[in-house]
């Protein structure tokens, strides 16, 4: 059977606009980790979505590891250009608690600082690729509301869903 050229041109411009579009695609999407001196605030920039947010929480000698997200809250992390954030941690049941402040990166670390103390501020390991974003380190939240901070481990695993 033979083809009509009209219609293998159209199928060969089909087939290569097709394969272009998957390469830029997976530029864009390159999971490989980014190298720390390589990383600015501009290319964290984003929304991000916690696939993981664990606390290990110490509190008079005992130990508490709460997973936010494995009980069906969520956190949420967005990321400005200009090097302001907010982060939003909704536990299962619970109003959001809403953070924000600034963020840039120092020594190869997180360094964050929070609106209703602009003068402190708290640096956290951290590994990127384009699409994920993972930090760690310890903190000192009320996560009982009462009044006094707890001292915490935690980790959150971050998902890009959006620039």
């Amino acid at each position: 059977m033979k083809v009509p050229p009209l219609l293998l041109g159209v199928f060969l411009i089909l087939l290569i606009s097709v394969s272009c579009e998957s390469d830029s695609t997976e530029e864009t999407l390159d999971p490989t980790p980014l190298p720390p001196e390589g990383i600015t605030i501009s290319t964290l920039a984003g929304n991000w979505e916690a696939t993981m947010a664990v606390f290990d929480i110490r509190n008079a000698g005992e130990a508490e590891s709460v997973d936010i997200i494995e009980q069906g809250g969520t956190v949420s992390f967005v990321i400005s250009s200009n090097g302001s954030y907010t982060l939003t941690i909704t536990a299962p049941g619970e109003n959001p608690d809403i953070f924000d402040g600034t963020i840039a990166i120092i020594n190869n670390q997180l360094e964050i600082t929070f609106s209703d103390s602009p003068d402190e501020f708290q640096r956290f390991d951290f590994q990127a690729t384009s699409i994920t974003l993972d930090i760690q380190g310890a903190l000192q939240l009320d996560f009982d509301n009462d009044g006094t901070n707890e001292l915490a481990d935690f980790r959150f695993d971050f998902n890009r869903v959006g620039t």
